[in-house]
């Protein structure tokens, strides 16, 4: 592997250590836990993909935390700590995207497709924590759905998006305690 320099670049060891999945739907106003189950190869390899082309955008921000005591702050210091997704956290913060979103949605709906009648379109909310050659780290991505037909039922299906995505993600790394550092 080369840089845009032409310098050997040493690619990044990852490892997903956990996943989970929600379906996010601000028609029904549902979020609903996705089981995971059978060979993750391919997802493993889309997780990949998808950290490094948020860590080649040029735009973005970075917060501080300010108070350890927002429930997003505690889910995420409980993944630090443990290294793992303890469920009950990823659905609260599930909920609290779909909350946020129907907000949004509520506050913006005069800018509504004429063809669904909302703002926002249906789609998962992603969340992996990983280790790295830079340590500890935790990506929460709203990713919006696409509909493909199967060319093995010929059946419209809908699903993560593989090309032209269009996700909302949140990037967090830890501290050597296992805390959140910097989003």
């Amino acid at each position: 592997n080369t840089d845009t320099v032409g310098k050997k670049v040493e690619p990044i060891t990852l490892r997903i250590l956990k996943t989970t999945l929600h379906q996010i739907d601000i028609g029904t106003k549902a979020s609903n836990s996705i089981e995971m189950t059978g060979d993750l190869a391919d997802l493993n390899e889309y997780l990949g993909t998808l950290l490094s082309e948020l860590r080649e955008k040029t735009e973005r921000r970075s917060y501080k935390f300010e108070r350890d005591t927002t429930e997003f702050y505690v889910a995420l210091a409980l993944f630090g700590k443990t290294h793992d997704l303890e469920n009950g956290r990823c659905d609260s913060l599930a909920k609290r995207l779909l909350a946020q979103e129907i907000k949004t949605e509520e506050r913006y709906s005069q800018l509504a497709t004429k063809k669904t009648g909302q703002l926002l379109q249906k789609g998962s909310f992603l969340q992996f924590l990983y280790q790295d050659d830079s340590g500890l780290g935790h990506l929460g991505v709203k990713l919006e759905h696409q509909t493909f037909v199967d060319e093995h039922d010929f059946k419209k299906h809908s699903g993560l998006p593989n090309t032209s995505k269009v996700y909302k993600a949140c990037h967090v790394f830890f501290n050597d305690e296992g805390l959140p550092d910097l989003v």
